[in-house]
């Protein structure tokens, strides 16, 4: 009978370590899913000059001042990509301060111009850890593309500058901005990365709601099954119902 009891009490120690184990390994497939997925769209880049190959065409006809200044942007952005092939980030500096320089010139301007060259500040400011200056950038460049699917990427970009900052208010704001936008592509990113916000502010029952806003906008993708995790393991650790 004794040795029975303690078969039973081994049993259940060793149910328990499973779980545990088991919540640990969620938790960290979790935690390592949020970090590779707190990033910024740097490739936006490339999804603003596929966008203004077509205002380019427009442009040209209509307004050849401002068709120039894409092409001149254009130009800037092709010597840094062409010029920084297989470089370490140690020798980028010098070509990141001569394309900044060269952007300077149109960063004032408005329309989709002063945001092509507000974007590629931008990127290059955030590549080198400017972060409040390539928020700002970003910011700029959202309002001149008002309307269009630029802004929430501008936005979402912005968000994820302010999370660097430890400014995590705004970057909830530029998140929901992003998330507004009928235009932006990836609604579930944004949500997910606001629920992640909430969560690190203990503020687990907005948390929740943004975890699940996530689940109801991605179905079953990558974020909202991460979303399902998350909200399982607040429920386990006894933060939500």
């Amino acid at each position: 009978m004794h040795f029975s009891t303690n078969l039973g009490a081994e049993k259940m120690a060793k149910k328990e370590t499973e779980k545990k184990q088991k919540n640990e390994s969620t938790a960290e497939k979790v935690g390592s899913f949020i970090l590779k997925n707190r990033i910024i769209f740097l490739t936006v880049i490339v999804v603003v000059v596929l966008g203004v190959v077509g205002f380019s065409v427009y442009l040209k006809a209509a307004e050849s001042k401002t068709a120039k200044i894409l092409e001149e942007i254009e130009k800037i952005e092709f010597n840094l990509t062409k010029g920084t092939a297989g470089l370490e980030e140690k020798d980028l500096q010098s070509y990141y301060s001569k394309a900044l320089d060269g952007l300077s010139k149109y960063t004032d301007k408005g329309g989709i111009a002063g945001a092509r060259a507000d974007l590629l500040s931008a990127e290059i400011l955030f590549r080198t850890a400017k972060f409040s200056d390539a928020k700002e950038m970003y910011i700029n460049a959202a309002k001149k593309v008002k309307g269009t699917y630029l802004e929430p990427i501008c936005y979402f970009n912005a968000a994820v500058a302010y999370e660097e900052l430890n400014d995590a208010d705004n970057a909830i704001d530029c998140y929901k901005k992003a998330v507004e936008s009928k235009d932006f592509g990836d609604p579930s990113h944004a949500l997910f990365s606001i629920a992640r916000i909430l969560q690190s502010k203990s503020d687990y029952i907005g948390a929740k709601e943004y975890y699940e806003k996530t689940i109801e906008k991605g179905e079953n993708d990558a974020f909202a099954s991460a979303a399902k995790t998350c909200i399982i393991q607040m429920q386990i650790d006894g933060k939500v119902e």
